[in-house]
C-alpha cells in the first residue's frame, strides 16, 4: 500500500521571526516531523515540538532527546577533504564563500582551519 506524502519547506533567512512562523504553520498543518536545518533554533520552539511529541531533527544545535536528534557536522574535516580534492585536481587558488556572518557556527570553521 502506497501512502502519499507532502513536504513543506520554509526558508528562514536566519531570521528568528520567520523560523517561528514556519514552525507555527507546520504545527497548524499537523506535520508528522520537522527538520530544522539552520545553525540556530529557538529553544522554546524546539520545546514546543517536543511537548507535542513531534519528531524533530536539528543541525548542530540542541540535544538528542526522546523525539529529537541532533546532526553534528565535522566542518574542519569536511573543509580539509574539499580542499584536498581540489588540490588533487591541480587547483591552487581556492576561494571560500561563507554564509551570513550573523549566524553562529562551530569554532572549527575559522580562518585558521581554512589555512591548513
Amino acid at each position: 500500500m502506497q501512502r502519499a506524502q507532502d513536504v513543506i519547506i520554509g526558508n528562514t533567512d536566519y531570521n528568528p521571526k520567520r523560523m517561528a512562523g514556519c514552525i507555527r504553520r507546520m504545527l497548524e498543518r499537523k506535520v508528522d516531523g520537522v527538520a530544522i536545518m539552520t545553525s540556530e533554533a529557538d529553544p522554546a520552539l524546539v520545546a514546543e515540538l517536543t511537548r507535542r511529541k513531534i519528531p524533530t531533527v536539528l543541525l548542530d544545535t540542541g540535544k538528542n532527546g526522546s523525539v529529537s536528534a541532533n546532526i553534528t557536522i565535522d566542518y574542519a574535516q569536511g573543509i580539509q577533504e574539499a580542499v584536498q580534492h581540489l588540490v588533487s585536481l591541480n587547483h591552487r587558488r581556492i576561494g571560500f564563500i561563507s554564509g551570513p556572518l550573523i549566524c553562529t557556527r562551530p569554532a572549527s570553521v575559522s580562518r585558521p582551519s581554512l589555512q591548513r
